[in-house]
């Protein structure tokens, strides 16, 4: 147990990579929960569904506090009395009795209520959640094991950091399909 506390510690106090793209994600989340309500408004106008945020490959939840924060506070400006379901994915692999621990108290520093968590241990190349059923799906840094680019629906919103993103692609002369960019 106390080579997991340590690694633990050692990982959160290891971290400053992930937070800075936390912070330039948590923009484009909020443009992206913006546009959604533009999108679909009477999705976040009723409270009697929760939203449904899912975080793949959180690892031990501290890199994803300031996100998941983010995420709430642009649902709660719109709907203050939405409820909201976190589902927070990683391999089996992972200690989510450090991670739910992490992000439960976080949360609660903050005094955000009507929150849910959930965690789901399993690969997200496996189906990890019925069709339909998430509003927000993102994922930090765990995007890079991804194999193939996600579905294109008319429902779903994109988001990407078009300039570093779309820079990098066309200095190796390569396209940028408009349908890329999900990549949080």
């Amino acid at each position: 147990m106390h080579s997991l506390v340590s690694m633990t510690k050692d990982y959160t106090n290891n971290s400053l990579a992930q937070r800075t793209t936390t912070y330039y994600v948590n923009l484009l989340l909020e443009k992206a929960i913006t546009e959604m309500n533009e999108k679909f408004p009477k999705r976040l106008a009723d409270s009697s569904i929760p939203v449904n945020i899912a975080d793949l490959g959180c690892s031990t939840g501290c890199n994803s506090l300031d996100t998941l924060e983010t995420c709430i506070s642009a649902i709660r400006q719109i709907n203050p009395d939405m409820p909201i379901n976190i589902y927070l994915e990683d391999t089996p692999a992972n200690d989510f009795n450090i991670t739910a621990r992490l992000v439960q108290e976080g949360l609660r520093k903050k005094d955000i209520k009507d929150i849910y968590i959930y965690c789901v241990s399993k690969s997200f190349y496996e189906r990890l959640f019925p069709a339909n059923s998430m509003d927000i799906i993102f994922s930090m840094t765990a995007v890079l094991w991804i194999r193939e680019s996600p579905c294109v629906h008319e429902n779903l919103i994109f988001c990407y950091d078009s300039k570093t993103e779309n820079d990098e692609l066309q200095k190796s002369g390569e396209q940028v399909p408009k349908e890329t960019g999900l990549l949080f």
